[in-house]
């Protein structure tokens, strides 16, 4: 017997940036697992030094040796996330480099592209934004001939987070799976503490949400919302809808997709979806 819910947008988005840096900016390619086609007699540098966020006077980069052709580096984001930003820094002057962002892992031409041919001056943080956010666990940076990358950083789109939606948590004192309304606030956190503040109103009190927890698969503007829109609801049913449960991919239950219809309440800014299941 199938059974109809509408849930408020779940354990969701967790932070978006804005295209030009600020202090509040969350960088998603920090510390990630990176791979390379280069082996180590091809290479100078540990390929990890790309993502450690370099500070001032302390930089460490990853390079390309002997002339080898084709270098790419990748970052693993761990999900799926809309990339609408990618920032590169390097000693020296770059020329004729890629980005792509996709869902095939070490398989830089399988992935779509997201830019072509660019330069990057020497010791000059560059952005560059892909014509449309673009969904996919996987960026590249490629090369024809030579690179060095001394700090990538990957943004998200600062549309994605309306300060109207109301998020539905899985944080609970007495149990932590239960869903509770609450109203998403930003927090400035350090890049190894990427969290999501949360308000919650029953009863009142503000607690963190770690990344892990969050689920990000929504299109990146609210006007880009869509019926039949593809949702990633990690679900634990009860026979009563009263009772379901959202967990972390920590939690015992298992997961499952669900394709939801999403809406939006136009008096209100709240964004639901409304999906059936078994």
């Amino acid at each position: 017997m199938k059974k109809a819910v509408v849930i408020g947008i779940l354990c969701l988005v967790f932070l978006q940036i804005l295209q030009t840096a600020s202090s509040k900016d969350i960088n998603v390619a920090y510390k990630r697992p990176v791979q390379t086609n280069l082996k180590s007699h091809q290479s100078n540098g540990d390929a990890r030094e790309a993502v450690d966020d370099d500070k001032p006077g302390k930089e460490t980069c990853f390079e390309s040796l002997n002339k080898f052709k084709n270098p790419w580096l990748q970052i693993d984001l761990g999900k799926n996330l809309w990339v609408e930003n990618v920032q590169i820094k390097s000693k020296k002057n770059l020329s004729n480099i890629d980005i792509r962002i996709g869902n095939r892992d070490a398989h830089l031409t399988s992935n779509p592209l997201c830019l072509k041919s660019r330069r990057i001056p020497r010791l000059t943080p560059t952005s560059f934004s892909c014509a449309e956010p673009m969904l996919g666990r996987y960026v590249f940076i490629a090369a024809k001939d030579y690179f060095q990358l001394c700090d990538v950083k990957v943004f998200l789109n600062a549309d994605a987070m309306d300060k109207n939606i109301t998020y539905l948590v899985n944080n609970n004192r007495n149990d932590k799976e239960m869903l509770e309304k609450g109203q998403y606030n930003f927090r400035d956190h350090s890049p190894d503490e990427v969290s999501a503040a949360i308000d919650l109103v029953n009863p009142p009190r503000k607690v963190r949400v770690d990344r892990k927890d969050l689920v990000i698969d929504l299109p990146p503007r609210t006007e880009s919302l869509t019926f039949n829109a593809a949702v990633l609801i990690p679900m634990k049913q009860r026979k009563n809808s009263r009772g379901d449960k959202c967990t972390s991919n920590g939690g015992k239950s298992k997961q499952k997709y669900i394709k939801g219809a999403v809406g939006k309440a136009h008096d209100t800014g709240e964004v639901t979806i409304k999906t059936r299941y078994t």
